[in-house]
């Protein structure tokens, strides 16, 4: 009877693969390859690109556009409002100005807090 040995692997069989398949690439030829196919997708794909581009720049633009004419209205509203409201608030407190306010003591506050206190008859 012989010697019951294990099965050879492969790396015994035909050595190291990754060594041979250095080799190879070493005894490849270097020139391009020339592949009309792939070139005329990638100018495809190049003019697809562009087209996308040139329809989304326009819509920024318009977009941009319809914005900052919204913006200038809304602002020049805003600033008319607030006009308004400082002349208001000036007439409003015209009142509150020392030549239209009686200026009293504390005596005659109280004597006001009196008289207000009595019944009316």
């Amino acid at each position: 009877m012989g010697v019951n040995r294990p099965p050879q692997s492969d790396a015994t069989i035909f050595g190291r693969a990754a060594a041979e398949v250095h080799g190879l690439l070493h005894a490849a030829i270097r020139e391009e390859a020339v592949l009309h196919g792939v070139q005329i997708m990638l100018e495809a794909k190049g003019e697809r690109h562009a087209a996308l581009w040139r329809a989304y720049c326009d819509q920024r633009d318009a977009a941009t556009g319809l914005l900052e004419a919204w913006v200038a209205t809304a602002s020049a509203q805003t600033t008319q409002a607030m006009l308004t409201s400082s002349s208001a608030i000036d007439g409003d407190m015209s009142v509150l100005d020392r030549s239209h306010i009686k200026l009293v003591d504390e005596a005659s506050l109280l004597l006001v807090r009196e008289g207000s206190e009595k019944p009316f008859e």
